[in-house]
């Protein structure tokens, strides 16, 4: 049985996975790098223990990261559901399915020093969880209930939902970016034709990383038509990396990705537009895309 959600003792209030990876890789966490945070149902009348899945794992696949019942027969939150709460109480497996049903109606941009830049929208109470426990709703229309519709700071999650959602829930459901709110599905925009229009989340292959000292840049595999073919790419300073929280396993994935070309990593990022830009290689003016990044927390790697 998989969540989306738990109760952290440690913390005292419910979490999502994000939350937890966030504070576990973050070098200027207390708990970088510990794995000491306890996690329960967050029906307040169950606490069973849950484990937390994909959660500490450095580069991401496209699997979405969850906590599962470490015994099912201890949740006693699942005695409405008959037959399944009456199950093995054995561990559950690592390849058990997990499937994402609740879905952010909004990323909330931060900045570098985690200011949101739009409006939040009401986050889960937990009278609203408790409340969904006792009455699961259903969303088979595509429709989303009032208690349903929370925001998220956490980009990975958006990504995730992206690539593991129910694809009838997302086409239908409303999601808001920044002063736009569209189709989740539509908020989403391949690199190739970002062009298309402004303030979406964008995403690609990525071709290739170079470094420059202590910077790194991008390339996306696939270049784009503009009067020309031009490639994009993504310059990321020293600096910005600096004032990363992540910063460590950051630099980590760019020389994993630099020294195993073979790789399928793809890259998505948001807050940002692609510019015209010129510089001089080995004497030649290069014309390309280029995405001016402000916070590494807005763009999000894929490793297959």
């Amino acid at each position: 049985m998989s969540f989306e959600k738990a109760f952290c003792e440690n913390l005292g209030r419910a979490v999502t996975p994000y939350e937890v990876r966030e504070i576990y890789f973050d070098e200027d966490s207390e708990r970088y790098m510990k794995k000491d945070l306890s996690f329960k149902c967050v029906d307040k009348d169950c606490r069973a223990e849950l484990v937390p899945v994909g959660v500490y794992i450095q580069r991401r696949s496209k699997r979405a990261i969850h906590f599962r019942a470490k015994s099912v027969k201890d949740h006693t939150c699942l005695t409405y559901k008959g037959e399944e709460a009456g199950k093995s109480g054995t561990k559950t497996g690592e390849d058990d399915p997990f499937k994402m049903t609740r879905y952010p109606s909004e990323l909330i941009l931060v900045d570098n020093k985690g200011k949101s830049k739009n409006k939040i929208t009401t986050p889960w109470t937990d009278e609203e969880i408790d409340e969904e426990i006792k009455n699961p709703s259903t969303h088979g229309d595509g429709s989303t209930s009032e208690w349903t519709k929370f925001g998220t700071k956490s980009f990975e999650h958006i990504v995730d939902c992206y690539e593991n959602g129910n694809k009838e829930i997302l086409e239908n459901m409303d999601f808001t970016l920044g002063d736009k709110t569209k189709k989740f599905y539509k908020m989403f925009k391949n690199i190739k034709y970002f062009y298309d229009e402004k303030g979406l989340v964008y995403y690609g292959q990525v071709g290739l990383v170079k470094k420059y000292g202590d910077n790194y840049k991008i390339f996306f595999k696939d270049k784009v038509w503009v009067e020309k073919y031009m490639p994009v790419s993504i310059y990321i300073s020293s600096e910005l990396i600096d004032r990363y929280g992540k910063r460590k396993i950051f630099r980590e994935d760019m020389e994993y990705i630099i020294n195993n070309k073979d790789k399928k990593v793809f890259c998505y990022f948001v807050g940002v537009y692609p510019e015209p830009s010129t510089y001089e290689h080995n004497g030649k003016k290069v014309e390309s895309l280029q995405v001016n990044i402000a916070n590494l927390k807005h763009l999000a790697l894929r490793f297959e």
